[in-house]
């Protein structure tokens, strides 16, 4: 398990959740875009109980302490990536209907979550790129 995803979790958790989703038994990196991946940058796995993001957004903490831009960038993508896969997790939670998709349920959270962010609203054409979408 990887601490600062965790740390990430804990606190997307406690503002856009009220803290109610389960932990998680794994949240780490792992190749999800790659030729050996799944296709996306990030996944939320109900039965496994974790959350993979893509290796590609790994960052360095001790570089972003330093000041590097670059890796400030990679943590800001990671944890957009974090607060999408863990709508999936609400939506498992609460048995919505199409946990996995970006349907209905999933666009309703996530404009309920950038509105508390102070974001623009996703629509349901660039809901599954929320919140990376383009603004």
């Amino acid at each position: 398990m990887d601490k600062h995803l965790q740390t990430m979790w804990h606190e997307i958790n406690k503002a856009h959740f009220d803290g109610q989703l389960q932990p998680l038994v794994t949240i780490d990196w792992g190749e999800t875009s790659g030729p050996e991946g799944i296709g996306a940058h990030g996944k939320f796995f109900q039965k496994s109980k974790c959350i993979i993001l893509d290796e590609k957004f790994k960052f360095d903490e001790d570089a972003i302490r330093a000041g590097d831009k670059a890796e400030g960038t990679k943590a800001e993508v990671a944890y957009r990536l974090m607060i999408h896969e863990m709508v999936h997790q609400a939506l498992h939670q609460k048995n919505a209907p199409n946990p996995g998709g970006h349907g209905a349920s999933f666009l309703a959270e996530a404009q309920r979550i950038a509105q508390q962010r102070g974001e623009k609203l996703p629509t349901a054409e660039h809901v599954h790129q929320w919140p990376l979408c383009p603004s």
